[in-house]
């Protein structure tokens, strides 16, 4: 098994981050995986967003024993939330604390230090409000000009600190590097870079890892040549409100790609793989023009889900040493039949199975255990019955960390399977989950139309639930998320 590594820019890569927590956590990807979210913008929504999930996800991962095929409930696959994610890490590996982000860029560029003609230099190809009234607090602010510069520098000198360190390290991003290190002294990991080519930090990210991997790998002979390096590159997929003279605006996100493309397609990116991602309608994923800061929330895309996709299907069939290869897709509609790789991989099923599991433990289990009123069920007896310290009490903390995550997870497949952008046509999963908390009948109906309209679907589940399962897990909320996804797993079968 070949180590797969995350490096996503900003946030529109942490959107597809969280997308591909989604996908680790249905076992569409299974290897360990090993991400990093960088963006100046320390407060961002979207990368606050997938940071408390992947952080729940750690903790809910904690709970589940036996990551190997047949390791799972009665033998079979493996139970969701077991692929790991920066297993024995702590929950600040996540992020890197990006230095220096209260500086204004003048100050970045040590623009009083330079001699004049540099100074000339600089000043001709940035304005004065580029570079005396912006700080990054809230990053670049739709600039790749400044980022470009600004993050290629800021990384280039922490690359050259930890170039000779090994794994232990002071932060986030040499544990990152280090672990990279090991991993090509001892097999081929899979590097994937996912980021916008449209936006700040993403465009700017993206061109910066290949010299970046060159300098950190620098008199290590080979160890560079195993790394199999990829990146998704998001184009414009969404639009947002209009804002100031200076905020972002998505009108001229076309133009900035065209841009990007012309560059990439006439240069060596230094990526072996490069897939292509956006939508060919632009749907309005936020009303308000947030140009960083908390307030700056999106409403998933479907792109973020081939975005997902990408990344799996690298981190199986990465090209070979050498070559170069650029992926793209299209199509009339969006469907489990048209997204890319999805047939082959079974992502409908998994993703239903997942869904199922989400929705019962977030709209029906938890509230029962709450209350008390799961206590008459059998399958609760069999948890308990043969060890009484398998039992639920003492795990209320990763019970509330399942539910959180599963709300917020339902909201976003559902979210996903709507319509993104006039006049293109999606047909995922076509239900609103504005309100999670069911009762057993809005359980039945849910589950009933996630499945086509097949009535039978809460009976299936809870007789599976019922019928004395005996999964191998010592702690009592792994048992009932083993349970739980033997019960869910067997609505397609």
């Amino acid at each position: 098994m070949n180590p797969v590594f995350v490096l996503a820019f900003g946030g529109t890569g942490s959107r597809c981050l969280e997308a591909i927590t989604y996908l680790a956590a249905a076992r569409v990807i299974r290897d360990p995986l090993h991400v990093l979210l960088i963006d100046p913008d320390e407060s961002n929504g979207n990368v606050d967003d997938a940071r408390e999930q992947l952080q729940r996800y750690q903790r809910i991962h904690g709970k589940i024993e036996g990551q190997k095929e047949g390791a799972g409930p009665s033998g079979g696959h493996p139970a969701f939330f077991s692929t790991p994610i920066n297993e024995d890490l702590p929950p600040g590996s996540f992020y890197w604390q990006y230095p220096g982000n209260a500086n204004r860029f003048s100050e970045k560029v040590q623009l009083s230090a330079l001699d004049a003609d540099t100074r000339a230099l600089v000043e001709l190809l940035y304005d004065d409000h580029d570079l005396n009234h912006v700080d990054l607090k809230k990053g670049y602010w739709g600039r790749s000009h400044i980022g470009s510069l600004d993050l290629l520098q800021t990384l280039g000198n922490r690359i050259t600190q930890i170039s000779k360190t090994s794994e232990g390290g002071q932060d986030s991003l040499e544990t990152f590097f280090a672990r990279l290190r090991r991993a090509a002294q001892e097999s081929e990991p899979r590097l994937m870079v996912v980021g916008s080519i449209f936006g700040g930090t993403g465009a700017s990210g993206l061109p910066a890892v290949p010299p970046l991997l060159r300098q950190f790998f620098a008199g290590q002979e080979g160890f560079l040549d195993k790394v199999r390096l990829g990146c998704v590159q998001m184009t414009p997929y969404f639009t947002f409100g209009k804002g100031t003279e200076h905020d972002p605006d998505s009108a001229l996100h076309p133009l900035a790609t065209q841009a990007a493309l012309y560059h990439y397609a006439l240069s060596d990116a230094g990526y072996e793989a490069i897939y292509l991602a956006g939508a060919p309608r632009r749907a309005p994923l936020s009303d308000t023009n947030d140009p960083g800061g908390p307030d700056q929330r999106n409403h998933p895309h479907y792109a973020e889900l081939a975005a997902a996709l990408a990344a799996a299907h690298f981190f199986e069939s990465p090209p070979r040493q050498g070559e170069r290869r650029v992926y793209a897709t299209g199509g009339k509609d969006v469907s489990w039949a048209t997204l890319p790789d999805a047939p082959k991989r079974g992502v409908q099923q998994h993703l239903t199975s997942f869904t199922a599991f989400c929705l019962l433990h977030a709209g029906v289990f938890h509230e029962r255990f709450e209350g008390g009123k799961h206590k008459g069920d059998r399958w609760l007896h069999d948890l308990v019955g043969r060890n009484r310290e398998r039992s639920l009490r003492g795990n209320e903390a990763e019970l509330q960390d399942l539910k959180t995550f599963a709300e917020r997870y339902v909201a976003w497949i559902s979210r996903v399977g709507k319509p993104g952008g006039e006049g293109t046509d999606v047909k995922l999963f076509g239900f609103d989950a504005a309100d999670v908390k069911l009762d057993e009948r809005a359980a039945a109906e849910r589950l009933s139309r996630l499945r086509g309209g097949k009535a039978d679907t809460w009976d299936k589940v809870m007789r599976h639930m019922n019928s004395g399962l005996h999964p191998e897990q010592r702690a009592g909320v792994g048992w009932y998320m083993a349970a739980l996804t033997a019960s869910t797993d067997r609505l397609d079968k």
